[in-house]
C-alpha cells in the first residue's frame, strides 16, 4: 500500500506538475527516436545505439499517443516505476523491512530521482537497470523454484542494459561476486545447465547488434565505458564541475539545474554504509557494492553520467547505514523494551529529515527556480490548443527545432500544418510563428500566444491571411 502511494505521487506531482513541460535535451531525444530504423539494427553504428532500448520504448509512446508532454516522458515514468519496485525489492532480501521501507522512501522523494523520472531522456536507466540487476541476482539466491526463471529475467535485463554507457561495471560487479563468493558461487554452480544455456543464448541474441558495431569501429566502445574518445588525461574544469555538482557550490548546471545531486544527510547515511561494508565484508553484498565502486573510479573522472549511474550504489550504502544505526541502538540496549522503542525516535527523525529535505530540494529548485523556467517550456502543449482552433496552418520555428516539429505534426496527425523556419510562399490560412523567430518576422501579428509560467511568456505570434 505504501509503495502504491508512493507511486501516485511520484505519477502525479514529478511528470505532469513539476516542472513541467519538456527541455531541448528532449526535443533531441524525439529526435533521436524519431529517426530510428529498428529493422536496421545490424547496420547501425555504435553512436546510433547509445540508449537503444530507451528510445525505441519512447518511439512505441509517440506511435501510439502522439507527440505530448506525457508522451515523450511515459518511458521515463515507467523506468521509475520498475526502479522503485526493484529498489524496494532488493532492499528488503538485503536487510530488514523496516530499513528497506525507510530507504525506498527516501529514494523516491530525492531531488535525483524524481528529476530523472520527470526527464524524457534515458537518464533514468541509469537507475533502472542497476536496481532490476540487484533484485534479480538477490531473488536467485532466495527462491529456489524459480532461479532459472530469475536467472533468464537477469540475463534479458544485463543485455539490454549494456546499450546504456556504464552498465558494464555493474554486470561485472556480479559476475566478480558470482566467481568469487563462496556462497555465490554455490549458487551459480546449482542452476540447471538449460537455463544458462537459455540465459546465455539470450544475452548473445540481444548484445549481437552492439558488439558487431563495436567490431567494425572499436572506438566506439568507448562511450559505453564512460570514456571520451580519445582517452586523455582527466580534465581538471571537469573534476572541479563534479566536486561543484556534489557539494552544491558551483554555479553551473552539472545535471540542468540540479545541484547538489545528492543530499547532504543522503552522502552522511552512505559514508556510514561505506563503513558496515567494511565491517562486513564477508556478504555477498558486500562483495558487490565493493568490486562496483572500484570499478567505477576511474570512469568518474571521465564522465559526469557516474553522478546518475551511482544512485543505486549510494542508495545500498545509505541501507547499510541506516542498518547499522538501527543494530547499534538495538546492540545498546538488548532488553529494555523503553529504550529500544525510544531509540526509534530520533532514528526516524533522521529519516524523516531526509524526506523532507529531498522533497524541499525538487520542489523549491524546480517549480520556484527562473532558471528552470529558461530550460523547460510548455510550447508544445499551448501550440496544440492554439492549433485546434485553425483549419490550415504554416508553423515557422528555429532551423534547431525544425526537425522536432515535424515529428509533433506527423504524430500528431496535424495533416493541415507545415513547418518551416522562414515565412510561406503560400500567404494562406494562418501562420504561427515561434518566439525564437519573430524578429525575422517584419509584420504584424493579430495576437501573441503567451505562457504565464515563462520568463520567455510571448511564445508564439499568430498572422491570419486571406487566401488570394
Amino acid at each position: 500500500m505504501l509503495i502504491s502511494s508512493i507511486l501516485t505521487v511520484l505519477l502525479v506531482t514529478a511528470v505532469l506538475y513539476i516542472p513541467g513541460g519538456i527541455s531541448a535535451q528532449e526535443m533531441a531525444a524525439v529526435e533521436k527516436t524519431a529517426g530510428i530504423d529498428y529493422t536496421k539494427l545490424f547496420s547501425m553504428n555504435s553512436g546510433e545505439m547509445l540508449n537503444l532500448p530507451y528510445h525505441l520504448t519512447q518511439q512505441v509512446s509517440i506511435a501510439n499517443l502522439g507527440v505530448s508532454v506525457f508522451s515523450i516522458k511515459l518511458p521515463s515514468l515507467i523506468g521509475a516505476v520498475l526502479s522503485v519496485l526493484a529498489i524496494y525489492g532488493f532492499l528488503r532480501l538485503w536487510f530488514r523491512r523496516n530499513v528497506a521501507i525507510s530507504t525506498t522512501v527516501i529514494v523516491v522523494v530525492s531531488a535525483l530521482f524524481l528529476y530523472s523520472t520527470q526527464l524524457g531522456i534515458p537518464m533514468i536507466a541509469y537507475i533502472a537497470y542497476p536496481a532490476m540487476l540487484l533484485l534479480f541476482s538477490a531473488m536467485l539466491s532466495h527462491s529456489k523454484k524459480m532461479r532459472p526463471f530469475w536467472f533468464l529475467s537477469a540475463t534479458v535485463i544485463a543485455g539490454a542494459s549494456l546499450y546504456t554507457p556504464l552498465q558494464i561495471y555493474g554486470i561485472v560487479a556480479l559476475i566478480s561476486t558470482a566467481f568469487i563468493h563462496p556462497h555465490a558461487r554455490f549458487v551459480v554452480m546449482r542452476l540447471p545447465k538449460w537455463s544458462i544455456a537459455i540465459g546465455l543464448a539470450a544475452f548473445s541474441a540481444i548484445v549481437a547488434p552492439l558488439v558487431m558495431s563495436i567490431v567494425k569501429d572499436p572506438a566506439g566502445a568507448l562511450p559505453y565505458l564512460g570514456f571520451s574518445s580519445p582517452i586523455g588525461l582527466p580534465d581538471i574544469n571537469h573534476l572541479k564541475e563534479i566536486a561543484g555538482q556534489l557539494t552544491g557550490l558551483s554555479p553551473a548546471f552539472g545535471l540542468d539545474i540540479l545541484s547538489p545531486v545528492y543530499g547532504y544527510g543522503l552522502l552522511l547515511l552512505a559514508a556510514v554504509g561505506v563503513y558496515r561494508l567494511f565491517t562486513a565484508k564477508y556478504t555477498a553484498k558486500s562483495y558487490i557494492l565493493t568490486i562496483w565502486l572500484a570499478l567505477t573510479a576511474v570512469p568518474f573522472l571521465f564522465s559526469k553520467d557516474v553522478l546518475v549511474y551511482s544512485f543505486v550504489p549510494i542508495v545500498a550504502l545509505a541501507a547499510f547505514g541506516i542498518d547499522h544505526l538501527f543494530r547499534s541502538w538495538y546492540q545498546l540496549f538488548p532488553v529494555n523494551p523503553y529504550a529500544r522503542v525510544g531509540g526509534l525516535l530520533p532514528l526516524g527523525a533522521v529519516v524523516l529529515g531526509l524526506i523532507v529535505a529531498g522533497m524541499v530540494q525538487f520542489t523549491y529548485g524546480f517549480h520556484y527556480s527562473s532558471q528552470v523556467n529558461d530550460v523547460f517550456s510548455s510550447d508544445i502543449k499551448i501550440l496544440s490548443e492554439e492549433l485546434q482552433k485553425h483549419d490550415k496552418v504554416s508553423l515557422v520555428t528555429s532551423s534547431e527545432s525544425k526537425g522536432f516539429y515535424d515529428i509533433f505534426a506527423k504524430n500528431n496527425g496535424l495533416d493541415s500544418v507545415s513547418v518551416t523556419t522562414g515565412w510561406p510562399q503560400t500567404e494562406s490560412g494562418t501562420v504561427i510563428v515561434s518566439q525564437k523567430v519573430v524578429k525575422s518576422i517584419n509584420r504584424k501579428p493579430n495576437y501573441i500566444v503567451v505562457d504565464s509560467g515563462s520568463n520567455a511568456a510571448d511564445r508564439f505570434y499568430v498572422y491570419t491571411s486571406e487566401e488570394k
